[in-house]
């Protein structure tokens, strides 16, 4: 878009009409500003507001996420699977972590039939997210209908999951040892998982609770 945008410019001004480039260049760098919202973050930062959403280096959080990857009984050739609720899947997978959850343009129709045995009765809680994965699904993500289609649960959020309903006798049969959730999970007993710690740190926006 914005090498046409500037194409378009060069051709008005080759034809003497740079006062139309001028409004058109104004035009499209306000509208870049006024839509990018990455564009209007980084703005705040600059004149020191604070902003709600992770930065690149919060989002990833290297440090956090090589702490939990060295408590966990990790097994050697991928054998430690994960699956994340509340927060992208992309963040573990840049961690290191192997995991069935992921967003995929293209992947084996049969895995998403298998992946949605997991989800399906947090599907049927929602009319929006079913149509969401059954109509879509690149985003092969552990849904829930609480917390719905967001994915950015920082430390301070407040939320927590009542009444999660996952088929984790699915999990297992797909050999995942464990749930990295950025929110907790209140009936995690119901569901035959068992607690393990949380992590955070003071420059963290997540705080992630490890279920096993």
């Amino acid at each position: 878009i914005i090498i046409m945008l500037a194409t378009i410019c060069y051709v008005l001004i080759q034809k003497n009409k740079t006062k139309w480039a001028i409004v058109l260049a104004f035009f499209g760098l306000f509208s870049g500003v006024i839509f990018d919202k990455e564009v209007r973050k980084n703005a705040q930062i600059l004149i020191g507001k604070e902003i709600t959403q992770p930065t690149y280096r919060q989002f990833y959080d290297t440090a956090l996420f090589d702490k939990i990857y060295s408590e966990l009984d990790m097994l050697p050739d991928y054998q430690t699977k994960t699956v994340s609720i509340g927060i992208f899947p992309a963040v573990a997978e840049y961690n290191g972590f192997y995991t069935l959850d992921s967003y995929r343009v293209n992947y084996p129709l049969e895995y998403k039939h298998e992946f949605r045995k997991i989800i399906a009765n947090e599907l049927d809680k929602s009319a929006e997210l079913k149509d969401y994965f059954d109509n879509w699904g690149s985003r092969c993500y552990i849904f829930s209908s609480e917390l719905g289609k967001k994915f950015l649960y920082g430390k301070n959020c407040g939320v927590s999951i009542q009444h999660l309903d996952i088929n984790t006798n699915q999990l297992r049969k797909m050999n995942c040892q464990y749930i990295i959730s950025a929110v907790p999970i209140l009936n995690y007993e119901e569901l035959n998982l068992d607690f393990e710690k949380s992590f955070t740190s003071d420059h963290s926006f997540w705080k992630i609770y490890l279920y096993s």
